[in-house]
């Protein structure tokens, strides 16, 4: 059976473009309910390259781990919301200055899209 990343090498060579894994510092993840103890004793290769296992990535501002958890993202998107909420409440709405509409266009507009970035992965 043809491991995947052969299969990316071979297509790579068939259209004539090279792959550099590490330049683009390629990994490899492998995804599963249960945590391992243990790196795959498996090696994997790319490009004549051996690349690394790793239990964590950060694809498109989303936190992907292993165990399918997602803890580590919902406290980095938490942690920036509370920092632009204080932005907000400094804008004039802690002191009332602000008109409410004008508050609820400022918070849709700073801290809401924060707080919904990646929920249709996270948020099931």
């Amino acid at each position: 059976m043809q491991h995947m990343l052969d299969i990316v090498t071979s297509y790579c060579q068939k259209w004539r473009f090279r792959v550099n894994p590490k330049k683009w510092k390629s990994e490899v993840m492998l995804f599963g309910k249960k945590p391992r103890k243990t790196k795959h004793e498996k090696k994997w290769w790319l490009a004549g390259v051996e690349i690394q296992e790793t239990d964590s990535y950060k694809y498109l501002g989303v936190d992907l781990v292993n165990g399918l958890n997602f803890k580590k993202l919902k406290g980095r998107i938490v942690a920036d919301a509370r920092k632009r909420m204080m932005l907000v409440w400094a804008m004039g709405m802690r002191r009332g200055e602000l008109p409410v509409e004008h508050c609820c266009r400022v918070w849709n507009a700073l801290v809401r899209p924060v707080l919904e970035y990646g929920a249709v992965i996270w948020g099931r």
